[in-house]
C-alpha cells in the first residue's frame, strides 16, 4: 500500500502484486489468528492499537472507502504482507510505528514507505542495536518521494548510513511536481551508490513533460533498470519522443525499459527515438498523435543506429575474398544489438487516425510498425478498449 501524495501518511509494508479490487479481505488486528504461525511475528506489542482497537476486525476494503484518522494495521495474510498506517495527526502514532517495528522489522525482506518514515525512523524505539543497521534484511525497497523540504533532507542524510544493509532492488517513485530543488536527486544517488550492483527502477509522476524532462537530468550519468513516466494530469499532456530521447542523451542516462504512460505522444517522423539500446518500450494507455510518424522514427532509429554503421563500416574494408568471408562469419556468430528490441501497446491507447477500425486498430498499428521494421517485437496482446 502506497500513501497517496495528498493523504499526508506514512505507510510501511511493501506493494502488492497482482491485486484485484475487492478480491481480498484486509484486517485490522492487534494480533493474528493463534493457528497462523506464518502472521505471528507480525502480532504488535500489547497496549500499541489505541484504545477501542484490541481487536481483530474483517473489513472489505473498496476502492471508494477510506479510513479515518486512526494508527491501524493491514494484515494481507495470502501476500505475505502487513501494512502499516499511522498519521501524522494521530498522537500516538510514534509509539504505534514502535510497537510494529519491534516486532516485525527483522522479518522484512521488502519494504514500502515515503521518504518521511525514513528520514524519522529516529523517532521510533524499535529496540535497534547499536551496531546494526534498523532494517538489516531488507533486500528489496519501494521509496515514495514527495517532499523535499529541508528539514526532511537533512534528517535523512544523517540517518541513511544506518538504514540498510545490502540492497538488491530499489524502486524511488518520485512526484515531482512538489521536488524544487536538486538536493533530493543528489542525496538519493548517494544513497544508491552504497550499494553495489542495485537494480534500480525510477518512476517520475508529473502533469507535465518539461518537469519530467528536468528531473531526468538531474540522474544524469545514471543506469537504470526501468525508467516509468507517468502523467498526473487530468488531460493528457503532450510528450514529445524526440525530446525525451534528447533529454537521455544529454544526461547519459541508460534505460533497459522504457514505459510511458497517460501521455499524448508525438514524434518527428525523421528523428531517432533512442540515444542508446533498450530491451522494452512500452506504450500504455496514451493517445499516438500519429502512427505513421511513429512507424517512420522507428524505421530511422533501426537505420543510423551506430552498431548497423560499426558493422557496415568492418565488412567494407576487408580487401580480399577471403578477408570479407572471414568478416562476414565474425558477423554472423555475433548477433546484432537492436536499438529496441520489443514494442508494447497496452491499455486503454488512442491511435489517432486508425479509430474507424474500432477494436482492430492496434492490428494495423503493427502492421504499419512491422512493414516499417520487419526485425522489431511488437506485442498487442494487454490492448483494450472501451465497451
Amino acid at each position: 500500500m502506497l500513501a497517496s501524495p495528498l493523504s499526508k501518511q506514512r505507510v510501511v509494508g511493501r506493494p502488492m502484486e497482482g491485486r484485484r479490487p475487492n478480491s481480498c479481505v484486509d484486517r485490522i488486528a492487534d494480533g493474528p489468528p493463534a493457528d497462523n504461525p506464518l502472521a505471528a511475528r507480525h502480532r504488535p506489542a500489547e497496549g500499541v492499537l489505541p484504545s477501542g482497537q484490541a481487536r481483530l476486525r474483517r473489513l472489505d476494503i473498496h476502492p471508494s472507502q477510506s479510513l479515518d484518522d486512526r494508527a491501524c494495521a493491514f494484515q494481507q495474510i495470502p501476500f505475505r504482507r502487513l501494512s502499516v498506517r499511522t498519521p501524522r495527526s494521530h498522537a500516538d502514532s510514534v509509539d504505534f510505528l514502535s510497537g510494529i517495528l519491534r516486532r516485525s522489522r527483522l522479518s522484512l525482506k521488502k519494504l514500502t514507505c515515503d521518504f518521511e518514515t525514513l528520514a524519522t525512523i529516529d523517532d521510533t524505539e524499535c529496540g535497534r542495536e547499536l551496531n546494526r543497521k534498523y532494517f538489516s534484511n531488507v533486500e528489496e525497497l519501494w521509496l515514495l518521494v514527495t517532499d523535499d523540504s529541508e528539514d526532511l533532507c537533512d534528517r535523512f542524510q544523517g540517518i541513511e548510513a544506518d538504514l540498510f544493509t545490502n540492497l538488491a532492488h530499489i524502486t524511488l517513485q518520485l512526484h515531482v511536481n512538489h521536488m524544487h530543488s536538486d538536493r533530493m536527486a543528489l542525496l538519493l544517488c548517494s544513497f544508491m551508490d552504497r550499494f553495489q550492483g542495485v537494480e534500480v527502477h525510477l518512476e517520475l509522476h508529473a502533469d507535465k513533460a518539461t518537469t519530467i524532462f528536468a528531473n531526468l537530468r538531474r540522474f544524469s550519468r545514471r543506469p537504470f533498470k526501468k525508467v516509468k513516466l507517468i502523467c498526473t494530469d487530468m488531460n493528457a499532456s503532450s510528450l514529445s519522443l524526440a525530446r525525451l530521447s534528447e533529454a537521455a542523451s544529454e544526461s547519459s542516462i541508460a534505460m533497459e525499459n522504457l514505459t510511458l504512460r497517460d501521455w499524448s505522444l508525438s514524434c518527428e517522423a525523421h528523428t531517432r527515438l533512442v540515444s542508446s539500446a533498450m530491451h522494452t518500450l512500452r506504450i500504455s494507455s496514451c493517445e499516438v498523435a500519429t502512427v505513421d510518424a511513429l512507424a517512420s522514427a522507428l524505421r530511422i532509429t533501426f537505420l543510423n543506429y551506430p552498431f548497423y554503421n560499426q558493422a557496415r563500416k568492418k565488412v567494407t574494408r576487408a580487401q580480399t575474398a577471403k578477408d570479407l568471408g572471414a568478416q562476414i562469419e565474425e558477423l554472423v556468430e555475433r548477433p546484432e544489438k537492436l536499438p529496441i528490441e520489443r514494442l508494447e501497446l497496452a491499455g486503454q491507447c488512442r491511435l489517432v487516425g486508425l479509430e474507424y477500425l474500432g477494436t482492430k486498430a492496434h492490428l494495423e498499428f503493427e502492421h504499419r510498425v512491422k512493414a516499417s521494421v520487419p526485425s522489431l517485437v511488437v506485442n498487442c496482446d494487454d490492448i483494450c478498449y472501451d465497451d
